[in-house]
């Protein structure tokens, strides 16, 4: 079953079909589970089989390999405060901010709580260090930088490799 299951998410994805779907006649179905079965009983080499379900596209082949340059060099998936912008409230900023630049190491406690010149300075020094315009204040590309962790752009990898299960396998020369 754990079979089918991993054919079946290879070739349609994991996401739930529906209107933005481009490929919506193509289901897994009993004849294409019965083949699949039938080749990894047979097959000393399972790995194409699952491999051949794949979407045949130049996209989905580079989001593949995005994914697998990530992965590889990343040595631990830590976890970063999700900076949701813009700010709800004024303590809601600044402790997010200053959770953020802990897990930066730009911080070497959380305690005490900083001062706005500190953090309009921890801000301008992230900025600087990431090649951002030095404003010192938080923007909405500060806040872009901080999110895209290598945990986020593996997820964000991961959505679009299966939303390419949707698409069919070619597409006109314009469109």
């Amino acid at each position: 079953e754990s079979c089918l299951q991993m054919a079946c998410h290879l070739k349609l994805g994991r996401l739930p079909r529906d209107s933005t779907t481009q490929n919506s006649d193509s289901v897994f179905s009993l004849s294409l589970a019965r083949t699949v079965m039938d080749s990894l009983s047979s097959s000393p080499f399972p790995q194409k089989i699952f491999e051949s379900l794949e979407p045949r596209q130049k996209q989905y082949d580079s989001l593949k390999l995005a994914l697998g340059h990530i992965l590889d060099s990343v040595t631990t998936f830590r976890h970063y405060t999700f900076i949701s912008f813009p700010f709800k409230g004024r303590d809601t900023m600044y402790s997010a901010i200053q959770h953020r630049f802990y897990e930066e190491g730009l911080l070497d406690t959380l305690l005490p709580v900083a001062d706005t010149l500190q953090l309009k300075r921890l801000i301008r020094q992230y900025q600087k260090r990431e090649k951002l315009k030095e404003t010192g204040v938080m923007n909405l590309a500060t806040v872009n930088r901080l999110n895209s962790t290598p945990w986020e752009k593996v997820k964000t990898l991961a959505l679009n490799l299966d939303r390419c299960k949707q698409l069919p396998d070619s597409f006109p020369d314009r469109f």
